[in-house]
């Protein structure tokens, strides 16, 4: 007799490929995020840039055009704008003074940026000019803002690029402007969600109108032409029904014109047997 055998429970899946696929799909997700972010940002200054110095609106057209970085030191610069700053608005800087890329921002960074451009604290010039308001962040990528605080003035001072290199006496002010940025980016977080919200329906649609605006006329004359071209079409359809009613009705007439003249002839052709009519026949023989 055989020995009652075990039944084989099923082996369990891995759920590293599930796993796997979460993390790539997160990884997609918070790079697509990125991306948006950096877009809307680079649209901003775009549409900030074209309406702040409408001599080179036609030069600027592309948010691939857009940068906050300084021209790149030596030999000449294609640039036609730079930035300047005012109020507590400062450029995020990595270690060593060199400022961060735009596409490295963080999301409180990016709402700073838009905020300081809708409220007037960070605004583009025309390459070459000063608009004697502000300090421009072009001239060098390690280029800060210098606080005054006796008499609240600004001026601007090269801080060194190698770290912990900075004097000792301007430590504690460096120490209290980290300070109030970490309490802005605080309160900038907060009401950043807040803030997407009530301007990026504002800046989806002055992109769609700068860029769009073009495409969108065209289309409406395409439509206008197609429209004038079928109207045209109707007419001439209405005319061709006219011309086919006033034939049908001629041809009617002329029917009923040789009905009547075939009941004459038969009316006639009857008289002639009947020798009511005498027919002479006035042949020779």
């Amino acid at each position: 007799m055989r020995p009652p055998q075990r039944k084989r429970k099923a082996p369990k899946l891995s759920t590293d490929i599930d796993e796997a696929s979460a993390s790539n799909q997160h990884t997609i997700n918070r790079n697509r995020a990125r991306d948006q972010r950096l877009g809307e940002t680079k649209q901003l200054l775009l549409n900030h840039i074209r309406t702040s110095i409408p001599a080179i609106r036609d030069d600027i057209t592309s948010i691939n055009q857009v940068s906050i970085e300084p021209a790149p030191p030596g030999g000449a610069s294609t640039r036609l704008y730079r930035w300047e700053v005012d109020g507590p608005y400062v450029f995020p800087v990595l270690k060593g003074g060199r400022l961060k890329e735009l596409g490295k921002y963080t999301v409180e960074e990016h709402n700073s940026l838009r905020e300081a451009v809708r409220d007037g604290a960070l605004w583009a010039v025309l390459a070459g000019e000063d608009s004697g308001r502000g300090v421009s962040q072009v001239d060098s990528p390690a280029r800060t803002i210098k606080r005054n605080r006796l008499s609240g003035t600004r001026t601007p001072i090269l801080e060194s690029t190698r770290e912990g290199s900075a004097e000792a006496d301007d430590q504690p002010e460096i120490a209290g402007m980290m300070a109030v940025e970490k309490e802005r980016a605080k309160w900038d977080k907060e009401r950043g969600t807040i803030l997407d919200t009530q301007n990026k329906s504002l800046d989806l649609w002055t992109s769609e109108r700068v860029f769009f605006t073009g495409g969108v006329e065209e289309l409406k004359q395409k439509i206008k032409e197609k429209d004038d071209a079928l109207e045209k079409l109707a007419e001439e359809l209405k005319n061709r029904k006219r011309t086919l009613k006033r034939v049908k009705e001629e041809k009617r007439g002329v029917e009923k014109r040789l009905k009547q003249a075939n009941d004459e002839i038969e009316k006639f052709k009857r008289l002639v047997r009947a020798g009511a009519i005498k027919v002479e026949d006035d042949s020779d023989g």
